[in-house]
């Protein structure tokens, strides 16, 4: 039997753990991560030309036997944003600020929502260079035009019955969603459960 998705998900110094549920060979699991804060007193030394990543996938094969397959890499790292632009994976990238703005969305953070999905579709627009990465991008403003539109007539409403107020509007908003964004939330959201690939 399959096992219901647990949204768990624990950060630690330089480790991410999430425990994902069922997942195929086209799951897709997308992260971000941001280099380490500098402490006090410390000087700027330069950027890695390369960083290590690590992958370690625990799973339940059908017939019992626990496995655990590891996967490491060196990725190149880089201060251009031209050249990190040519390198993106626009289905992976599209399919992690979907995920993202959706979570912003479904926590009534809807003006954040859109500023994320707006700004990383700027540069998914300047990422494209294939048929089939237009195809994708093409493909994600669809999908993400339909939260998009949830998303401002909903905020219409709540600035009509909420005003003003600030502190606390998130949950307000929570408690006020229409019963369109919601689905189309978690839509989105059931989707991307089932697309799970390590970047």
């Amino acid at each position: 039997k399959e096992k219901k998705e647990k949204k768990e998900e624990r950060r630690g110094g330089h480790m991410l753990r999430k425990e994902v549920g069922v997942v195929s060979k086209l799951s897709e699991i997308p992260f971000e991560f941001e280099g380490g804060r500098k402490r006090e007193g410390e000087t700027g030394g330069e950027l890695p030309s390369a960083l290590p990543f690590q992958v370690q996938i625990r799973y339940t094969k059908m017939d019992g036997t626990k496995v655990i397959r590891v996967i490491t890499q060196l990725k190149k790292v880089t201060e251009s944003k031209e050249t990190a632009e040519e390198n993106v994976n626009v289905a992976v990238l599209s399919s992690a600020v979907s995920k993202a703005a959706t979570s912003l969305a479904a926590q009534g953070k809807y003006e954040e929502a859109l500023r994320v999905a707006a700004a990383n579709e700027e540069m998914l627009a300047r990422a494209v260079r294939s048929d089939e990465q237009k195809l994708l991008f093409q493909q994600y403003q669809e999908e993400f035009s339909a939260i998009d539109k949830q998303l401002q007539q909903q905020m219409k409403l709540n600035e009509h019955e909420l005003g003003d107020l600030g502190v606390g509007v998130e949950e307000l908003r929570l408690q006020n969603q229409n019963d369109q964004l919601s689905t189309v939330i978690w839509n989105q959201n059931a989707k991307e459960a089932n697309a799970c690939c390590v970047m």
